[in-house]
């Protein structure tokens, strides 16, 4: 490990755990700071060689059932999601983006975007100081957004209620899970001037899918408002994407599932891809 990128507590944590004592870069995610320690001259760190299937992050998150979960992703995997990304997000050379998405992040890095982590609360993103966030994007001329859902309900709750325009945003990105439209039609009300995608995916897949606002048309609108379901837009990103119909709480070998018809079933989503 060369680096940990993590909240106070854990760099505290590892500050005085022996496993961690050759680790130089400290970043934390809560006040991005490196630490001076890993700019020291005497410090000449060595690239390493690493076959494209060597775990290259790991990540955790609580999981859609609220069971924790880690996933390892490959060097080849984030590299094969930053170029699928860069197609979906379609960056500007002088794009000035506001992120609370790390992996989103780890990608503008990769392609030279300016991108400002969001002065957000971590631990619960939905209890975020929206002052502080509406006085980043205004101070620090951000132009786009790419945030979780909760962190932009934080920002669109405050905006409405002071009725706040923020027009210089022109890209809005959000999702993780589907989106509902009532949100989305708020956001738009906060961003006049943005186009408003939704990215829709899991930590083992992301993007799955992807959705243009405003290129939604009447039938998708009604189709949710009768509760046909939540729309999560185009697929991009996968080989292949279907549904399985299960019962079951545990869906066994996946050669012996019947897929179904992706309109209209509900069940587990399986893709195939890079």
């Amino acid at each position: 490990i060369t680096g940990i990128i993590g909240i106070t507590k854990y760099l505290l944590y590892a500050s005085i755990n022996s496993n961690f004592k050759n680790v130089h870069i400290k970043v934390n995610s809560n006040k991005v700071k490196i630490y001076p320690s890993c700019f020291k001259k005497e410090k000449v760190l060595k690239v390493a060689k690493l076959k494209e299937d060597c775990p290259a992050l790991y990540t955790y998150t609580s999981g859609t059932t609220g069971t924790p979960k880690v996933l390892a992703r490959s060097h080849e995997f984030l590299l094969n999601q930053a170029e699928i990304l860069a197609k979906e997000l379609n960056y500007g050379e002088y794009d000035r983006e506001l992120s609370s998405v790390p992996i989103f992040t780890l990608s503008n890095i990769y392609y030279g975007i300016s991108t400002f982590i969001a002065d957000g609360n971590y631990t619960d993103l939905g209890k975020s100081n929206a002052i502080k966030l509406v006085n980043q994007i205004q101070k620090d001329d951000i132009n786009r957004i790419m945030a979780a859902p909760g962190l932009l309900n934080v920002i669109v709750n405050y905006c409405l209620t002071n009725n706040i325009k923020l027009e210089k945003v022109t890209k809005v990105f959000s999702g993780g899970g589907a989106i509902f439209l009532d949100f989305i039609y708020r956001v738009k009300q906060v961003f006049p001037s943005a186009t408003i995608v939704t990215l829709y995916g899991s930590s083992e897949a992301e993007p799955i899918a992807t959705m243009d606002v405003t290129k939604l048309s009447y039938e998708d609108i009604e189709s949710t408002k009768c509760g046909k379901g939540i729309l999560a837009g185009n697929i991009v990103g996968v080989d292949d994407c279907s549904i399985i119909k299960s019962d079951k709480e545990v869906i066994g070998r996946i050669d012996d599932q019947t897929f179904n018809n992706m309109k209209t079933d509900i069940g587990e989503i399986v893709v195939t891809g890079s």
